[in-house]
């Protein structure tokens, strides 16, 4: 599972996760991965997207490059990873103008961590 990798590269630095109301976020399995890497979960409230506007924003972004109704089974993991790249390469005024890549780099180092394989 994706999130169970994510969270065991970040453990010291992923403490909660904002969830929206999606099946993959009510699913056993995922609450399970937030529990074994003692995350703390808050769902959303129905209809209040001002609560998760960074995933609202994401979304929008993405779907530049996927429109509504797109099935992901049918999207290889690269042009999926080569979009996400190209958002995360965006500058944003909440990051100062710049992207999300260099505020995520930003955080790590304050921590003195590494990551290998996001340029």
């Amino acid at each position: 599972m994706c999130m169970d990798n994510i969270f065991a590269c970040f453990f010291s630095q992923i403490t909660t996760e904002n969830c929206d109301r999606g099946t993959e976020f009510l699913a056993a399995m995922t609450q399970r991965v937030f529990q074994k890497h003692h995350i703390k979960y808050y769902y959303a409230h129905a209809y209040s997207p001002h609560e998760r506007g960074s995933n609202e924003n994401f979304n929008r972004a993405l779907r530049e490059y996927f429109p509504k109704k797109t099935n992901f089974a049918h999207i290889s993991p690269v042009k999926l990873q080569e979009a996400v790249m190209s958002i995360n390469g965006r500058p944003m005024a909440l990051h100062g103008f710049k992207t999300r890549l260099s505020a995520f780099k930003r955080h790590l180092s304050y921590r003195h961590l590494h990551v290998t394989g996001i340029t």
